[in-house]
């Protein structure tokens, strides 16, 4: 932050976006998901930052109050957590060689949901998304 205390605000957050946006990239294209990364990549500006594990692949995105945990394997769901206790209690465990499990945990008291990639998915995700960058972690999909 310090080299870019004279850039405006408005810059920042293009490069910053631009940066995700090559992170979910290089992540989800690696695993030939273009449908994944499509999705995602309209969230680049809300995303404030990414952490990658190579094996087993798995990104993290961090927004403003949770995070979205997405596996590179398909037929995994995405997790949603708190932040905070998201960074106080998994971060640490994202590291190569890690048991995916670590990442999967619903009976954590920061678990929010895991939203599985069948179906519709992306309108379903879209109200998750909506309701989730409004801090309404509460959020039940009704069909």
């Amino acid at each position: 932050n310090h080299y870019w205390k004279d850039v405006p605000e408005s810059v920042v957050q293009k490069v910053r976006a631009y940066l995700i946006e090559n992170d979910l990239r290089s992540f989800f294209m690696e695993h030939s998901d273009n449908e994944r990364f499509q999705y995602w990549q309209k969230f680049s500006r809300d995303i404030n930052d990414t952490k990658k594990v190579n094996e087993p692949p798995i990104i993290a995105m961090f927004f403003k109050n949770f995070v979205a945990v997405e596996f590179g394997y398909v037929g995994n769901a995405a997790y949603f957590y708190e932040k905070e206790s998201f960074n106080k209690y998994l971060l640490h465990e994202m590291r190569e060689g890690m048991r995916e499990s670590y990442l999967k945990d619903k009976h954590a008291h920061y678990y929010i949901n895991s939203l599985s990639h069948s179906g519709y998915w992306q309108s379903r995700f879209d109200q998750y998304m909506v309701n989730y960058l409004n801090g309404n972690f509460y959020y039940t999909h009704r069909w």
